[in-house]
C-alpha cells in the first residue's frame, strides 16, 4: 500500500506573517496543487493522501470551503487530522464536518480506517482547556482525551498500525540541528504518552506535523515522523509504502517543477534534515496484535 503525507498548508493565511521555517508561497497554492495533481496522475499506485493538520490558517467557513474545493482537484481521497489552526473558532469543528465531510469518512474528528489490513487512527490533539478549540493566548500543551485513548485501544484489528495527529511526537534531535537541545519538542508529557502508546499498541508509525520540519526518529517499535510545510520551499511531501514485510518512507518535493521562482534559506537547512531524517526502508516482521 502506498500513500502520501503532507501538512501545514495554512491556506487562507499570509505569506509574510505567522510561524514558518522557510518562505511561504500561498499566493501560488493553485499552481502547487496542479503540480501535485500531475504527480499523482503519474503514480496511480498511490491510494490516498493524509493531511497532518493546519490545512487552513483560521478555521473559518470561507477557508474550509476554499480548501474543500482545492483538494477536490486531486485524483484520490484525502483524509485530515485537524490541527490547532484548523480549530480557531468555537464552531470550527462543526463547520468542517458540515462543509467538508469528505475529509472525515466517519463524520467525526477522531476516527479509524482500515486499508489493506492496515489500521489508521486519526486523533485531533487537544491544545487547551476547551475541546476542539485553539486559543492562541493559552500555552500549547497537546493532549489526548480519555475517549480518544479508548478509540485507539478498541475496534478494528490491523496487521499494521499508524497514528496520525497534528502535534509533533518529539523535538528535532540535536544531532540533526547542531543545537544543544532538541528543537520544537511538544510541551508537557506528550512525547512520553506517545512512546508508551507505541509500545502498548505496537504502532508502526506516528505521523505528526506542526513544526514545519522533516523528522524521522525510531522509537521502538514506531517511527516518529513530521514533515516540512507543503506551501514552504521546497514544497515537500512524504511517500510511504507499507506491506507485510516492508515499511519505507521517502521525501519528495516540487521545487524543480515550479512555474515561479522561490527562495531557500540555506542557514536553516536542518529543516530538511539529513538523509536518515528524510527517509528509511526497513524490513520488519508482523508483530502479534496486543492483548
Amino acid at each position: 500500500m502506498k500513500f502520501i503525507y503532507l501538512a501545514d498548508t495554512h491556506i487562507g493565511g499570509s505569506d509574510v506573517q505567522g510561524y514558518r521555517q522557510q518562505e511561504r508561497y500561498l499566493r501560488y497554492v493553485n499552481e502547487l496543487f496542479h503540480l501535485l495533481s500531475e504527480w499523482l496522475n503519474q503514480h496511480p499506485e498511490v491510494l490516498f493522501l493524509i493531511h497532518g493538520g493546519d490545512l487552513v490558517d483560521d478555521g473559518t467557513p470561507e477557508n474550509i470551503l476554499l480548501t474543500r474545493d482545492l483538494f477536490a482537484t486531486l485524483p484520490l481521497p484525502c483524509y485530515l487530522s485537524l490541527g490547532n489552526h484548523d480549530l480557531t473558532c468555537a464552531n470550527s469543528l462543526s463547520q468542517w464536518l458540515q462543509l467538508a465531510p469528505d475529509f472525515f469518512p466517519q463524520r467525526q474528528a477522531d476516527y479509524s480506517l482500515m486499508r489493506e489490513d492496515i489500521r489508521l487512527d486519526f486523533l485531533c490533539a487537544q491544545w487547551g482547556n476547551k475541546p476542539c478549540l485553539w486559543d492562541p493566548s493559552e500555552e500549547q500543551i497537546p493532549t489526548f482525551t480519555d475517549q480518544q485513548l479508548a478509540l485507539l485501544r478498541n475496534g478494528l484489528e490491523g496487521k499494521r498500525r499508524i497514528l496520525i495527529t497534528h502535534a509533533p511526537p518529539c523535538g528535532l534531535p540535536a544531532t540533526q540541528t547542531g543545537l544543544q537541545n532538541p528543537l520544537h519538542p511538544p510541551a508537557g508529557n506528550f512525547q512520553t504518552v506517545l512512546e508508551n502508546l507505541a509500545k502498548e499498541l505496537k504502532l508502526d508509525l506516528i505521523l505528526g506535523a506542526h513544526n514545519h520540519m522533516d523528522l524521522a526518529v525510531k522509537s521502538d517499535p514506531a517511527f516518529f515522523v513530521t514533515t516540512a510545510a507543503f506551501t514552504e520551499t521546497p514544497f515537500e511531501f512524504k511517500l510511504f509504502e507499507i506491506t507485510k514485510d516492508i515499511l519505507s518512507m521517502c521525501t519528495l518535493d516540487l521545487v524543480n517543477q515550479l512555474p515561479f521562482r522561490s527562495h531557500y534559506d540555506h542557514q536553516k537547512g536542518y529543516v530538511q534534515g539529513r538523509p536518515c531524517d528524510r527517509g528509511f526502508h526497513e524490513k520488519r516482521k508482523l508483530s502479534e496484535p496486543p492483548r
